[in-house]
């Protein structure tokens, strides 16, 4: 599955970024849910509480239950951090997830 993130680089700009999405983990320690890709350099880290995080993990598992492509990540800020960097900043409640239709598996477009 591929998400599309528009993310916060570290000089703050912003910038949408599509990835394979490989997994997705809670930091207690800092608060922040961490997002892996094929990206090996950096991952894309959200200040969130344990709930939201919880709620985002039920909404992805739901996306790929339903075999979706490609889901966007909306209504939150999403930082692209080099592995192990921490970001401090204010919580999130919740990020969305937006899954997109499902593309035919026959279809030539």
């Amino acid at each position: 599955m591929l998400l599309r993130i528009t993310c916060v680089d570290p000089l703050d700009n912003e910038i949408t970024e599509i990835c394979s999405f490989h997994g997705i983990r809670y930091d207690k320690m800092n608060r922040s849910v961490v997002l892996s890709t094929e990206h090996t350099n950096h991952d894309y880290v959200i200040p969130l509480e344990e709930d939201g995080y919880r709620m985002l993990v039920v909404e992805l598992e739901r996306a790929i239950e339903e075999g979706r492509n490609i889901v966007s990540l909306e209504d939150g800020k999403v930082f692209r951090c080099r592995r192990g960097e921490k970001r401090r900043t204010e919580f999130q409640s919740h990020i969305r997830v937006v899954a997109e239709k499902q593309r035919p598996e026959n279809s030539e477009d």
